[in-house]
């Protein structure tokens, strides 16, 4: 059918019915991570963590040595911890308890990411998973 002129079409995209809008942001960033993961591994034939490897680490004025030391020691559980997080927000993100585990999680793989990369790809999904600890209202 024909649009009268004026008047514009969007396109909304509605989360299914179940689901609370931290749970929709959560699974939406899973995919997006899950997506991103795979097509590295299918371009590069290695999983990102074994990518982020470098004999130069950067670290935060703030964090300690040791700290880096034992964040670099831990980083394949901390990578793997990221997915296993955003779904538990994809599951039961209405809870604040979860959401502030999820912004933990994803703090920690920021660091250690960002540590070895250098990279400033991951501050959008940082800044967003701890306004998702914020109350409502």
């Amino acid at each position: 059918s024909h649009w009268p002129l004026g008047r514009s079409a969007s396109l909304v995209i509605d989360s299914p019915p179940f689901m609370h809008a931290h749970a929709s942001w959560y699974a939406l960033q899973l995919s997006a991570v899950l997506l991103w993961w795979a097509l590295i591994k299918r371009k590069t034939g290695k999983h990102l963590y074994s990518l982020c490897s470098s004999s130069v680490i950067t670290r935060p004025s703030w964090l300690s040595r040791e700290a880096l030391t034992l964040l670099v020691s831990h980083k394949h559980q901390i990578f793997l911890a990221l997915p296993a997080a955003l779904a538990a927000g994809a599951f039961a993100g209405q809870h604040a308890l979860v959401r502030l585990l999820v912004a933990l999680v994803v703090s920690l793989y920021h660091l250690s990411e960002s540590s070895h990369t250098n990279r400033h790809g991951e501050y959008p999904v940082l800044y967003t998973a701890w306004a998702m600890v914020l109350p409502a209202s």
